[in-house]
């Protein structure tokens, strides 16, 4: 497994992460600068490869933490600043007009929450069509589709669908504690289930398959009393399932109230509970689980799985830091001998 500190009682990958996500911030808020970025990557990576003397620990110091400013800045840059840019320009090719009617695609990301008249849902849509012609859209919508028939058997998260409504940009938050978002998000209205298709699926429809069926596994709303949908299926399916839109409101505000809410994202402990799960498996069936990449492997199916948010902006920084302490852990090239990283 892997410890706290490496061999040399440096802690790496705990700067690694700090610089990465430092400079994907940078990287998502700005326009322009990747041709710099990904100049300072391979200097910096290959001066981390020609092993310096230890009479060039600062330069080596200064190499590490570049490099990773640099990827972070060229994540942030290609994952969410360019697609913002490109949403924004095909956004403005759109006729205007309240009865326009827009041709949407893209992939389900969450899992739809709501009941006839009105569900809603989050999608990554990818292309728009405009004039007749498909254009690039890569965007964060969020999807409100009224009508009686149920969504759900149309299409389930992780599907690839093509809908039919009217897309118009959300407007800025109305409370002030809302930090801005780099990107901007989009609302699709659709007037039934009758305008969702589904065009295919994905990956990510079978992560969500046995999300899908412990769902169905639970009793149907309403069949044994509010107390229990608001007492026992509601938290079940917010803790175990991460479908927290099953909570009853005022088992919301407790929750807020009480410093809880937290412990209802799928996040560090849901992780955790899924990967000791899978780890115990192993272990029951002789199956040796000493191994951090088998760790990691395990839980990485159950983050992807789960309901999508801000981890999608945090799986660059899990999977570089893991990386950075396996490589730091085994120290093949004593970077972390040589860089003198200071403890914490």
């Amino acid at each position: 497994m892997i410890g706290p500190v490496a061999l040399s009682g440096r802690v790496p990958a705990a700067w690694a992460a700090i610089f990465l996500a430092a400079g994907t911030f940078l990287g998502a808020w700005s326009v322009s600068g990747e041709g710099l970025a990904v100049s300072l990557v391979l200097l910096t990576a290959g001066v981390l490869a020609l092993r310096s003397q230890s009479s060039h620990l600062r330069l080596a110091r200064f190499a590490f933490f570049s490099f990773w400013i640099g990827a972070g800045f060229l994540s942030g840059l290609a994952r969410v600043s360019l697609p913002a840019r490109q949403a924004r320009e095909t956004f403005a090719m759109l006729p205007e007009g309240r009865d326009r009617a827009d041709h949407l695609e893209g992939v389900l990301t969450d899992f739809w929450s709501g009941a006839p008249p009105r569900a809603h849902g989050k999608m990554r849509a990818e292309r728009v069509q405009t004039a007749g012609l498909w254009r690039p859209f890569p965007a964060e919508v969020l999807l409100f589709v009224s009508g009686e028939e149920p969504i759900e058997t149309v299409a389930g998260r992780g599907d690839r669908i093509l809908l039919v409504g009217h897309l118009t940009r959300e407007g800025p938050s109305a409370s002030d504690r809302d930090i801005q978002a780099p990107w901007p998000v989009y609302r699709l209205s659709v007037k039934s289930a009758a305008r969702v298709e589904r065009r295919s699926r994905t990956p990510g429809s079978l992560l969500t398959a046995a999300n899908r069926w412990l769902y169905g596994r639970l009793p149907p709303v309403g069949s044994r009393g509010a107390e229990f949908d608001r007492d026992v299926r509601g938290p079940l399916a917010a803790l175990m399932l991460g479908r927290t839109a099953d909570l009853d409101r005022g088992m919301v505000a407790r929750y807020r109230r009480g410093g809880l809410y937290h412990m209802l994202v799928v996040a560090g402990l849901h992780v955790a509970l899924a990967a000791g799960l899978l780890l115990g498996l192993l272990r029951a069936f002789g199956v040796g689980a000493r191994s951090g990449t088998r760790c990691y492997s395990s839980a990485w199916p159950f983050s992807c799985s789960s309901p999508a948010g801000t981890r999608r902006q945090l799986e660059p920084a899990w999977f570089f830091s893991y990386i950075s302490a396996r490589v730091f852990w085994s120290d093949p090239c004593g970077l972390s001998r040589r860089s003198g990283f200071p403890r914490f």
